[in-house]
């Protein structure tokens, strides 16, 4: 992806230059991307071109994922928006992360539950979750897609 940065530092537009293959990776990157913000020497729009590595099975075997999985669970766990989920509803949710090497951590929904507040909750709590920054490290200049399969955690789901 190319970046026109500006001079406090946010993204202003963005050009995908070279596809994933997958519009909907594509898309993720981009909805990531706008939220990055960098650090600027400047007073000037600059230019960056940001290259990112998809390897969406990482993360599933590192114990820094499963560290970051367990945090999102606990904290939607401990948010409302399980109580008030659909009867009968069987969802997962997919959140795509991107690690760029000169800007912290982006997140967005790669595929969503089906129910926005969720999906919403979701990403707070992997924005709040210390394992985000963990991973980060080792997957620096890549991105990632992490599974939340919410209909196949035991309990996760039952009314109590």
């Amino acid at each position: 992806m190319t970046l026109t940065i500006t001079a406090q530092g946010t993204v202003k537009d963005i050009t995908v230059q070279k596809s994933s293959g997958y519009p909907v990776l594509d898309k993720a990157a981009v909805a990531c991307a706008a939220n990055w913000h960098f650090k600027v020497g400047n007073q000037h729009l600059l230019s960056t071109i940001v290259e990112l590595h998809f390897g969406m099975q990482s993360v599933e075997r590192s114990q820094i994922g499963g560290d970051l999985t367990t945090d999102i669970l606990r904290c939607v766990k401990g948010s409302q928006v399980l109580d008030r989920l659909p009867a009968g509803f069987s969802g997962a949710t997919d959140l795509y992360l991107a690690f760029p090497a000169n800007a912290a951590p982006g997140i967005s929904v790669y595929h969503a539950s089906g129910v926005a507040e969720l999906d919403a909750v979701a990403m707070k709590c992997a924005q709040a979750s210390p394992a985000l920054a963990k991973l980060g490290e080792q997957f620096r200049a890549s991105s990632l897609v992490l599974p939340l399969n919410w209909s196949a955690i035991p309990g996760l789901l039952s009314r109590q």
